[in-house]
């Protein structure tokens, strides 16, 4: 299977409060496990309720916090993603 490709992610505002705000992260901890771990795990994932998104695990070594992501496609071929929502777990 290809590895797919993870160059940048796409924030707003509400997405960046709630990060914090109900999942106590920061997301520069998200873009450190998910754009700068070479280790990260990523995959496609579809649910009748969510429908078809990319899962995406990976670890913030500045604070060894290991974080699942949920991401929507911007721009695959340039590999820049928006963020849905992530936790740590």
């Amino acid at each position: 299977m290809a590895r797919i490709h993870i160059s940048a992610l796409v924030w707003d505002d509400r997405s960046i409060s709630k990060l914090k705000s109900e999942h106590g992260l920061e997301f520069w901890e998200v873009e450190e496990a998910v754009v700068w771990n070479p280790d990260m795990e990523a995959r496609w994932v579809q649910d009748k309720k969510h429908g078809k998104r990319l899962y995406v695990m990976g670890v913030s070594e500045s604070h060894n916090k290991r974080i699942l992501a949920f991401l929507d496609p911007v721009n695959r071929e340039e590999g820049i993603w928006k963020v849905r929502t992530a936790w740590e777990v």
